[in-house]
């Protein structure tokens, strides 16, 4: 009988569908986008670190030391391992130059580890990086986009093809392997004599001829498509560029006040692990009472979370507004539907059907015109997130290209149905219940 009365009022069944369907693609884009949103913020400080890791560096980086406990060095590890709640404190070494594979290039640093960090780096294929005399190489799969054409700017992640990866490849490195003073003054004054003896002076020595190429492999990937980072085990770079300095210099290690080399190791900083989250401000304070300068996005998540959080409420007050029209139509709908068959109410009373009969029926007719408008509404928006608001709202707003602007699970989808119906069902709750609740005589003789 729901169904046949739906048939009967053909005009105003659509329009309240079509309510529905509106109130649904509102809340659910509005949501989606909202999702979208608070997704990529939280991709981005992802590509930081996780929020249990706090990142270690020297306050002042400069070529030469002038306050040996200011730096980063074994002992400093010794002092961090000993404070409450730290797990593992891993140093790192950079050694900073140009990487190419092919036609592909960019600037970036090759990060020296220790083995035990890069084991907990997962793995999208190949092997993690062994001790070697020439450094082996773990690259993030986010180093895609960060090779580039620099003819055209292409980046190489624009032409890989399905399934492929770093992993086999070899690249080319290129770093400044810098000099110390003495040898730099031992040099200047062989140029010099050798120019007396009528050497050519095109064959002095120039900045270009400290730089260092090597060929490396890369023998495995992360899984994280999000990092950028290239890895390697920290003993085998130690190794390499202590064997390949000019003079007594190690690339990457600053000089003594005296300019001269260290004995040593300075670190480029290190990875402190902290066994709780809720601890994490407590031992960077401590770490800075050190004298060292400690970051971790724990407070960056906080904050993106109130940002995300405003953002969301804000998109789904607009939503709610559309949602609470398709609310009124279908009161509407079902008001009219009550007092125009309030002869067939009386006579379906007359013949024998109870209160609960026709509080069903109408109760029903609500939550199919609900499960019919929210199900096209969920189709909907799907299209409206994929052709409107995936390809205009970057362009209008000038985000970076290929950005996800909405997302929309699973449970988004079936969620939207489901409160498409519950909401439907209520809105017909009252007119249902005054229909139920009419008596059998009067119903009946009503004009």
């Amino acid at each position: 009988m729901s169904i046949s009365n739906m048939k009967k009022r053909r005009a105003r069944t659509l329009l309240t569908i079509l309510g529905v369907i509106i109130g649904t693609v509102s809340i659910v884009s509005m949501i989606s986008v909202g999702l979208g949103f608070s997704r990529s913020v939280m991709t981005e400080i992802a590509k930081q670190g996780n929020p249990t890791e706090i990142k270690v560096y020297d306050n002042v980086r400069s070529d030469k030391i002038e306050r040996k406990d200011r730096k980063i060095t074994d002992k400093t590890i010794q002092k961090i391992e000993e404070l409450e709640g730290v797990v593992n404190v891993y140093p790192v070494i950079s050694l900073e130059g140009e990487l190419k594979m092919g036609k592909y290039e960019t600037y970036t640093e090759i990060k020296g580890v220790p083995m035990e960090y890069l084991e907990s780096k997962g793995l999208k294929d190949g092997s993690y990086p062994e001790t070697s005399t020439k450094p082996l190489l773990l690259a993030g799969q986010g180093l895609s986009y960060a090779l580039y054409n620099s003819r055209n700017g292409v980046s190489y992640n624009d032409t890989m093809s399905k399934g492929e990866t770093f992993t086999g490849k070899k690249v080319d490195f290129s770093y400044f392997n810098e000099p110390d003073e003495e040898t730099m003054n031992e040099n200047s004054e062989k140029d010099s004599s050798e120019k007396g003896s009528n050497k050519d002076s095109s064959d002095e020595l120039s900045y270009d001829d400290y730089f260092i190429n090597v060929k490396l492999n890369i023998v495995g990937m992360t899984d994280n498509e999000y990092d950028y980072s290239v890895y390697t085990d920290i003993e085998s770079l130690k190794k390499y560029v202590r064997r390949n300095k000019a003079g007594t210099k190690i690339p990457g290690q600053p000089l003594d006040k005296d300019g001269k080399a260290i004995n040593e190791w300075i670190y480029t900083g290190l990875i402190v692990e902290i066994e709780d989250a809720a601890d994490v401000d407590r031992v960077s304070k401590a770490i800075s009472n050190l004298g060292f300068r400690a970051e971790n996005n724990k407070e960056a998540i906080k904050n993106a979370n109130k940002t995300t959080t405003s953002v969301k409420v804000l998109l789904g007050i607009v939503g709610t507004i559309a949602l609470i029209v398709a609310i009124i139509g279908i009161v509407n709908t079902m008001s009219t539907a009550v007092y125009d068959r309030m002869q067939e109410i009386g006579t379906l009373k007359l013949i024998g059907c109870d209160s609960d009969d026709i509080l069903f029926m109408f109760l029903f007719e609500s939550g199919i015109l609900g499960a019919i408008g929210g199900s096209i509404g969920v189709g909907a928006s799907y299209m409206v997130n994929q052709l409107l608001i995936e390809k205009k709202i970057p362009a209008m707003l000038e985000l970076p290209k290929g950005l996800p602007v909405t997302y929309m699970p699973w449970w988004l989808s079936v969620g939207a149905i489901l409160l498409a119906i519950v909401v439907s069902v209520l809105a017909g709750a009252f007119p249902a219940r005054y229909a139920a609740r009419l008596k059998p005589l009067d119903a009946a003789t009503t004009v």
